[in-house]
């Protein structure tokens, strides 16, 4: 019987938390390294990788104290009057190594606007997702994921296309023409304090795609069967900062506090880390605090198991030839929901919850112990000789 019970534990308390870490593919918190972990950093008609510069670039990326007082490290992303451009664009940004089309993936970032940013210059993107465009192929085209400064509000913005080749090298591609670009999410800036963004994606250039978008916990927008990218072999990465696609009359700076990606589903994901994705706190660097804690609790034996990001992806190669082109939004149908400032949309919506497949695992192997214990209580009792 105690060794039923020890397997009963074993498997109860063990499973999980040996899988706990197994879901990071890229830990780019600045609160805990520096820049080497990245892919490349570009500012000032500059490019590095992340290895060649563990420290930013002096006076365009940056790692600072937090602006809003928590005392950790973040990332300052700046751009003067004067900078050079970067890969056709005035840019100070910093980039992860590839994801392939069809993975699915959770991306988790925070950005800080400073008070002065309402009053600055718009039409800036502060965080974007990438393709990496096949040969033949123009790059002069939309970003397949933006989260853009325009019109004094912040917008989530959607490119995608179905074809191998969107337009040919040399030409620009056209937004409406060559492929398809939709707002997903808008709300107000918001300066003088972190913003919280969870993206939950299954990259796809065909209709098997899904696409979930939160901010500060609040869930802005979720789509399922449907194209959310383009049709490209190398895949996509995610980069962070400021790129402005005219030069800034004046210095423009905001904060970024490092991204984590996971590559499982949310169901996953909220069993395995204990920290749900609907109560995502205002400060992410209190959240994430929360999680490193739990790592800390752990151990240090579960987390030997992993093996670093950056040993993982440290054999790809850098490809860092985009462009963000500028165009024309498509006027779309939005729908109040959340603290009524943001705009959600949703196609072929489902927000009936997912069962816990892990919760449920651990009550059957309870109940599967429970079970053993009482048949072998009886049977005991049963079998004892009358005095």
């Amino acid at each position: 019987m105690i060794r039923i019970t020890a397997l009963v534990l074993y498997f109860a308390l063990t499973f999980p938390f040996s899988f706990a870490y197994a879901d990071i593919v890229f830990d780019g918190r600045l609160s805990k390294g520096d820049f080497s972990g990245y892919r490349a950093l570009e500012a000032n008609g500059t490019l590095f990788g992340g290895a060649l510069a563990p420290k930013g670039i002096p006076s365009r990326l940056e790692q600072v104290r937090d602006p809003a007082g928590s005392g950790q490290l973040v990332m300052r992303a700046t751009h003067v009057h004067g900078d050079l451009p970067t890969h056709g664009g005035y840019r100070s940004e910093l980039s992860t190594f590839q994801d392939p089309v069809g993975s699915e993936r959770w991306y988790s970032w925070g950005y800080y606007l400073p008070k002065a940013f309402a009053t600055a210059k718009n039409d800036v993107a502060i965080t974007q997702i990438h393709n990496t465009v096949d040969i033949g192929e123009s790059n002069r085209r939309y970003p397949t994921l933006a989260v853009v400064v325009q019109d004094e509000r912040i917008k989530l913005m959607n490119a995608f296309d179905y074809d191998k080749i969107t337009s040919p090298a040399g030409t620009q591609a056209i937004a409406g023409v060559n492929y398809e670009r939709r707002e997903l999410a808008s709300w107000d800036i918001h300066p003088g304090r972190w913003t919280f963004l969870d993206l939950h994606v299954k990259w796809a250039a065909d209709n098997t795609g899904f696409l979930e978008f939160w901010k500060d916990g609040t869930l802005l927008f979720q789509e399922k069967n449907h194209i959310n990218t383009f049709n490209d072999e190398r895949g996509v990465w995610f980069k962070s900062g400021l790129y402005d696609w005219s030069p800034s009359p004046e210095p423009v700076s905001t904060y970024f506090s490092g991204v984590i990606i996971r590559d499982d589903d949310k169901v996953m994901f909220q069993s395995m880390s204990l920290v749900p994705e609907s109560s995502i706190s205002l400060n992410p660097l209190l959240r994430w605090s929360v999680e490193q804690d739990l790592s800390d609790r752990i151990g240090d034996i579960l987390a030997r198991r992993v093996v670093p990001a950056r040993d993982i992806l440290a054999h790809r190669v850098a490809q860092a030839g985009e462009n963000l082109g500028h165009g024309h939004d498509e006027t779309l149908h939005n729908v109040i929901l959340g603290d009524g400032k943001e705009m959600f949309q949703s196609m072929s919506m489902s927000l009936v919850p997912e069962p816990n497949i892990y919760l449920m695992m651990l009550v059957g192997v309870a109940a599967i112990g429970f079970f053993t214990y009482t048949r072998r209580t009886i049977s005991l009792t049963e079998s004892r000789v009358p005095a």
